[in-house]
């Protein structure tokens, strides 16, 4: 019983997989998505729209992740656009707020000489965006978070 609930689980998350962002490191890592948090309904034309409505219209996803970035001091979190039928291309991932610890980086120390590395993550959000049937526009947002990288200190 505790599988079949784990599997439709873990079925649940695959089916709602933003595209994320890899980061190159000296450790094995990849992107991970995060659990499907509370997702925000847009609740209308924000003053950076214009320019990530301007990106998106150009199909490249690296100009569109430059454009997010551009307006990610903080992550906008998972916001959906419902009522929205069409939808255009994800942007690349690109990072927002800050990086934060998650545990240890590296074999586990046991020598009482060693120094333990921190790993870090960081979120990365990817935009997209939506048309309706009136052509009204609306932007998406998905939150994935990765490996940033190791650090001795938090």
């Amino acid at each position: 019983m505790k599988r079949s609930i784990w599997m439709c689980a873990l079925a649940f998350v695959a089916a709602c997989a933003v595209p994320s962002s890899e980061t190159a490191s000296d450790e094995a890592s990849s992107s991970e998505q995060l659990a499907p948090a509370p997702a925000g309904v847009s609740t209308g034309p924000t003053a950076e729209d214009a320019a990530l409505i301007a990106a998106a219209a150009t199909g490249n996803p690296d100009l569109m992740a430059r454009a997010a970035a551009a307006t990610a001091a903080a992550c906008h979190g998972v916001v959906t656009c419902p009522g929205f039928q069409s939808c255009g291309t994800w942007s690349t991932a690109a990072a927002c707020g800050s990086r934060f610890c998650v545990g240890q980086c590296g074999k586990t120390c046991t020598d009482p000489d060693c120094v333990p590395r921190f790993r870090l993550d960081q979120l990365f959000e990817s935009f997209r965006v939506c048309t309706d049937a009136n052509l009204n526009q609306c932007v998406e947002w998905g939150v994935s978070e990765g490996f940033a990288g190791c650090s001795f200190s938090c």
